[in-house]
């Protein structure tokens, strides 16, 4: 288990080391890089949610009856559990494949709905991992750790906290706090 303190994170985790694939090469200390506002708690302060996206490419023409590799997925459990272990996993899920899936475009006004595969896409997600982290540059390297095929890439995005908005903005999402519980 890690120990989190409000000045760095100190991340220690073994991956993929069966696969042929370099493990987490030790400690990694990162300093918090997110400023303090008004109003935000001692955690708020010192931690920021990312979603990492998995994009594996190809994807988009899978399937609905695609298999996984049982080896793939047991690499992929040993990271899931580093993160679990490190303190930074919020959650995280793995998505079917395009073709089975559906769209909901609003082009013309109304809603039209498209069933999948769609061909005109290049790049869809195949899962996420939602992790809390004290900066960008630690997500990337927990995004860099995982053992990702060639044909997959991971897309990191911070997500937006109401204390990054402005007070006309907050004042216009009141309540989105109780939406989520």
């Amino acid at each position: 288990m890690v120990e989190r303190n409000g000045l760095q994170n100190n991340v220690r985790a073994n991956v993929g080391s069966e696969t042929g694939r370099p493990s987490y090469r030790g400690t990694v200390a990162i300093p918090v890089l997110r400023l303090a506002r008004p109003g935000m708690t001692k955690q708020e302060e010192l931690s920021m949610r990312f979603m990492m996206l998995m994009i594996p490419l190809g994807y988009e023409t899978a399937p609905p009856d695609v298999q996984l590799d049982p080896d793939r997925v047991a690499a992929m459990m040993r990271y899931n559990e580093a993160l679990r272990d490190a303190g930074v996993l919020i959650t995280l899920d793995g998505l079917h494949p395009p073709s089975m899936g559906a769209r909901v475009s609003f082009a013309t006004g109304e809603p039209v709905v498209t069933d999948g595969p769609f061909t005109e896409a290049k790049e869809v997600l195949g899962g996420y991992w939602m992790i809390e982290v004290t900066s960008r540059a630690e997500a990337i390297a927990w995004a860099k750790e995982c053992p990702a095929a060639a044909n997959e890439l991971i897309e990191i995005r911070q997500v937006q906290e109401m204390a990054d908005f402005s007070p006309e903005v907050q004042a216009a999402a009141v309540g989105f706090a109780d939406l989520k519980k």
